[in-house]
Parts: C-alpha cells; structure tokens; sequence
C-alpha cells in the first residue's frame, strides 16, 4: 500500500488503480479493516464508486459498528439512488 500511497501523491491515477485492483483481489477475504477501508476510500476518491461501496460493505461485515464505513455506504446509496432513478437524470 506504500507504493499505491505514493503513487496517489504524484497523481499516478492509473497506476494507483491497476495496483489497487491487485491489492483488492489479494486482500478480499482479509480482516484488516484498516487496509480494506483505505482501499475502498482510494477508489472512491477515483471514481470507482462500485469498487468503493464494496469494500465498505466488506468492513461492515467485519465491523458492523465501523461509522466510517457506515457513512461511506450511506453517502454512495444515496449518490447511486440519486443518478440510476432514470436515464434523464443531470
């Protein structure tokens, strides 16, 4: 994560994400809260909102009093309930 960190500094969008995908698939299963809500912030700061929202969830399975992670699903449900009522949307 130190790489993808310092690669997010310079503004190495694409290469944080491929890296950040791999991370991902490596760490699914794991029970690093901490690592797992970093990556779901990351991607969310990227544009990947799905990825995010799943990573957030992944957190609330482990911790389901983790506010962060809470927040983090409230916010992006209410993102995505807004954009996918209908095609017409702004």
């Amino acid at each position: 994560m130190e790489i993808v960190e310092k690669l997010l500094k310079e503004n190495k969008n694409d290469q944080v994400l491929e890296r950040l995908d791999i991370i991902w698939a490596e760490n699914k299963k794991s029970k690093d809260e901490a690592l797992i809500l970093r990556i779901g912030e990351i991607f969310n700061l990227l544009g990947r909102s799905a990825d995010a929202l799943n990573c957030f969830n992944a957190v609330l399975k482990l911790n389901s009093e983790n506010k962060k992670a809470k927040n983090y699903v409230e916010m992006l449900q209410n993102i995505f309930k807004y954009y996918c009522k209908d095609l017409r949307n702004p």
